[in-house]
């Protein structure tokens, strides 16, 4: 049993506390924690080549964090040398890299969440929670690739029918442009017309059953305690373990129970994979 198999809705609330673990408290070492293991999941889902190629665009990111927060931000009490004339502090470095190591996580968990949560599952959650929130989250996913798919057709007909011949820069942007606002255009009248499909079928209507083929099981139940018994500890010593950068930083106190607790919680979809990877390969050898 992999973590992918467990119920859309258990899913969707990890990866909601993952993310508030990471977040809520700005603490960097929960960020590292969870950072660190969502890069372990995606190598095991994506492999090496996509992780790295993703982690060294997230890296680009934080640079440019680092980078913005040096020229524009200038709180804290312990400047470490001056550009333009405006200090550079320890304070506003240290908390735009952890700032950019959030954006990084954000980034895996979610490419993390995409894989265990594809598109039916996540539509099936969104109408189990409201029905006008799973059609919003069908049209909003759906509306980048049909834009993107709609603008390449566009795009190569237009250009065999010499649309782009020209040797002027300027024109061939402007047909550009057009072609885009064409593209988006279509795509918002593709998605508000699957709106009125949808209601007229009575999609709608708060009491109107579908067919599914997720079922709950003990272990969704016992993840799902789990999970709120990590939420209700974490909201109880939330006020100890905050962190702040501003405007000094403060000391790392925390307790060591707490992260060993959000080590497991953010490392069990590795364990669940491993172990199936490990069965796996267990099997294979006796046959």
């Amino acid at each position: 049993m992999t973590f992918a198999t467990f119920h859309p809705l258990a899913v969707l609330f990890y990866y909601s506390v993952l993310l508030v673990l990471a977040s809520a408290t700005k603490q960097p070492l929960l960020i590292v924690i969870v950072l660190f293991s969502s890069i372990i999941y995606s190598l095991l889902l994506y492999g090496r080549k996509e992780t790295f190629s993703n982690i060294l665009y997230d890296a680009l990111v934080t640079l440019l964090i680092v980078l913005a927060s040096a020229a524009f931000k200038h709180n804290g009490v312990t400047p470490l040398f001056f550009w333009n004339d405006q200090p550079v502090t320890k304070e506003s470095l240290i908390w735009a890299m952890a700032l950019g190591g959030l954006v990084t996580t954000i980034s895996f968990v979610y490419r993390n969440a995409i894989h265990d949560l594809p598109m039916d599952k996540l539509l099936f959650v969104g109408r189990l929670i409201w029905p006008t929130l799973g059609m919003g989250l069908s049209m909003a996913i759906r509306f980048v690739p049909l834009c993107k798919e709609r603008f390449y057709r566009m795009h190569a007909a237009q250009k065999t029918i010499g649309y782009y011949a020209t040797a002027s820069s300027f024109d061939r942007l402007v047909g550009w442009v057009k072609t885009f606002y064409e593209a988006v255009i279509w795509t918002f009248d593709q998605c508000f017309h699957k709106s009125d499909v949808m209601r007229a079928r009575g999609y709608h209507l708060p009491h109107k059953t579908t067919f599914h083929l997720y079922s709950w099981h003990v272990s969704d139940f016992v993840l799902l305690v789990s999970l709120a018994t990590v939420m209700a500890v974490f909201f109880v010593i939330y006020p100890n373990i905050s962190y702040y950068y501003f405007p000094q930083i403060k000391k790392m106190q925390v307790p060591t129970i707490i992260l060993l607790v959000s080590l497991i919680t953010a490392l069990l979809p590795v364990m669940l994979e491993l172990k199936e990877r490990i069965k796996w390969h267990y099997y294979s050898s006796k046959m």
